[in-house]
């Protein structure tokens, strides 16, 4: 069972990327990382490196702390 943290951050991903209206594949293209792995991040499957993390945000167009904060 993932950590609460996992599933607060997963949710908060998908969220962003879909308020974007970008598909997982749009997401992990604009980050430079797999769809596979981004949805692992999103089902809270994975455990996302802090570059990873920085590349997600960056192509969110938010800060890293951003990516934290709940809507």
């Amino acid at each position: 069972m993932p950590p609460p943290a996992a599933k607060s951050l997963a949710r908060r991903i998908r969220a962003l990327r879909m308020k974007r209206g970008w598909s997982q594949e749009r997401l992990a293209e604009e980050a430079g990382i797999h769809r596979v792995y981004l949805a692992g991040i999103e089902l809270a499957q994975r455990n996302p490196s802090l570059k990873n993390l920085e590349n997600l945000a960056k192509a969110l167009g938010i800060s890293l702390p951003k990516l934290f904060e709940a809507d």
